[in-house]
């Protein structure tokens, strides 16, 4: 339904992609299903095409009933009828040279550009939805076509400008960014580096992250292994962002001092082979490296959550390991530090630092029975208190009353705006 013949309000979600089983689209499927939980229908929008193969997050989306389209995938027949018509005289005669191909690919990109944000207008007047929820870097050809007094902004990382930006790209976006209704990230520091970096002239709101508890209460196993070492691990895609090559020396060193090192590498990514090699050409018998569907079944097993992110808000794994009361050691980066207290839910060391992190893990393996039952605790805690979707939802969901009451105030109808 569109419009007055809605009997409740739709928010759609508008992202890159939704390509991974890895952070935003998990943010996504949390903050659809919670913000249907709070009284409104939620669709997501995304540009790039989604993959072939289905990963669990696609398929909770499908199960649930929640909607999701790839504007790239929509105008695909316009962008290969465009192409073959423009390229056609090219190749009958001869192979295209390699300025050509290039020549090429740049056309694709703009056809699809072109026709995506084409097609996204006309989906904009088509369910004239109530707010538009951008999570993340989009293309910034996608600005105008947005309604700037429905639209809200999540940023996903530390708040820096990425260095693939331009810089009319950087000034686009930050014009963007100061008219639309409203801006949020994960933390007070994010929000601060956002300010400055991108020269941001009204307030950003800080919301942490969401995740819905699929843990429940933790079950005790802190005793499990007796005087053992603690069995270490990270769940996570397997990138340089993640701080990988740092743990993989700290273990190292960790098993010269202690004997043995035990740590699950659960997850998947373009390091996962330099992980298996570099783990038996140094002699790391107990680190195990292995896919996850289930990352509670994961966490469950772990003493020690350790991610030593380079670049990160406030990671979803993060949360989870809380949620499943598994202490953290975590980098000091993005919003982590206003959710990971040092010395209370786990230890905060400083990014690129292996010696950090076996400082840390050192620590860790000198607690008690009792003191790693009172970091379990704590660390559960904090989940409660702070990552709980009913009560993240219940601020979001007032966030998008207030930008709905502000839209109607203006004298306009809904879909106005959306011809840019």
């Amino acid at each position: 339904m569109t419009g007055k013949n809605r009997s409740r309000p739709l928010v759609w979600y508008l992202a890159a992609g939704y390509l991974l089983p890895a952070g935003i689209e998990a943010y996504l499927l949390h903050y659809t299903t919670e913000l249907r939980n709070q009284g409104f229908d939620t669709r997501i929008v995304v540009f790039q095409p989604l993959p072939e193969v289905e990963h669990r997050f696609l398929k909770a989306l499908r199960d649930r009933g929640i909607p999701i389209l790839s504007l790239y995938h929509a105008c695909r027949w316009h962008v290969r009828l465009t192409l073959a018509l423009t390229l056609v005289p090219w190749s009958v005669s001869r192979g295209l040279s390699r300025t050509q191909k290039s020549g090429w690919l740049d056309l694709r990109t703009h056809l699809r550009k072109k026709y995506a944000v084409a097609r996204l207008r006309k989906l904009l007047k088509q369910d004239r939805p109530d707010v538009v929820h951008v999570k993340g870097r989009i293309i910034v050809e996608a600005f105008a076509a947005l309604p700037v007094e429905r639209t809200l902004y999540q940023h996903t990382l530390m708040g820096t400008v990425d260095p693939s930006w331009t810089p009319p790209e950087v000034k686009d976006f930050r014009s963007f960014l100061n008219r639309i209704a409203r801006i949020f990230v994960q933390g007070s520091s994010i929000a601060e580096t956002m300010t400055r970096e991108f020269g941001i002239e009204r307030p950003i709101e800080v919301i942490p992250t969401m995740v819905p508890d699929e843990c429940g209460e933790p079950s005790d196993n802190s005793d499990s292994r007796g005087g053992d070492v603690p069995q270490f691990g990270i769940v996570c895609r397997f990138t340089e962002q993640k701080g990988i090559r740092y743990i993989l020396d700290a273990l190292v060193a960790f098993r010269e001092r202690h004997g043995v090192a035990r740590f699950l590498f659960a997850g998947m990514g373009p390091l996962e082979d330099y992980i298996r090699e570099f783990a038996s050409g140094h002699g790391l018998e107990h680190v195990i490296v292995r896919g996850v569907e289930d990352p509670v079944a994961v966490l469950r097993e772990l003493d020690v959550f350790v991610h030593p992110g380079l670049d990160d808000a406030m990671p979803v794994s993060i949360v989870e390991a809380l949620m499943c009361g598994v202490p953290c050691i975590a980098s000091t980066v993005g919003a982590t530090p206003e959710l990971v207290r040092g010395g209370i839910e786990g230890y905060l060391i400083p990014p690129a630092d292996s010696n950090a992190i076996l400082q840390a893990m050192e620590k860790c393996a000198a607690w008690s029975t009792e003191e790693r039952r009172e970091f379990r605790r704590r660390a559960r805690g904090r989940y409660v208190d702070v990552c709980l979707p009913s009560t993240v939802g219940k601020t979001v969901a007032r966030y998008y009353r207030e930008i709905m009451a502000g839209s109607a105030s203006l004298n306009h109808s809904p879909g106005d705006q959306d011809d840019g």
